[in-house]
C-alpha cells in the first residue's frame, strides 16, 4: 500500500490541532509526550515540503533563465 501524500495545508492544521491538544490543562503527560512526538514529526514533514518545494522553484527559475 503506497503512503498518500498530504498538502502542506493539511500537515499545518494537524499541528495546529496538536498545538491546541498540548496547551490544554487536562491533558496526561503521557499523551501529551506522544503528542508532542507527533508534533515534531510533523514539523520534520513540513520542513521537507518546503524544501522540496524551494528546489522546484529554484529549477523553474534556472530553466525560464536559460
Amino acid at each position: 500500500m503506497t503512503k498518500l501524500s498530504k498538502t502542506y495545508q493539511q500537515m499545518q492544521t494537524e499541528l495546529d490541532e496538536l498545538v491546541g491538544l498540548l496547551r490544554s490543562q487536562n491533558v496526561d503527560i503521557d499523551i501529551s509526550l506522544k503528542q508532542y512526538e507527533l508534533a515534531m514529526l510533523l514539523i520534520n514533514e513540513m520542513e521537507a515540503y518546503l524544501k522540496t518545494a524551494k528546489n522546484k522553484v529554484t529549477k523553474i527559475k534556472k530553466d525560464f533563465s536559460a
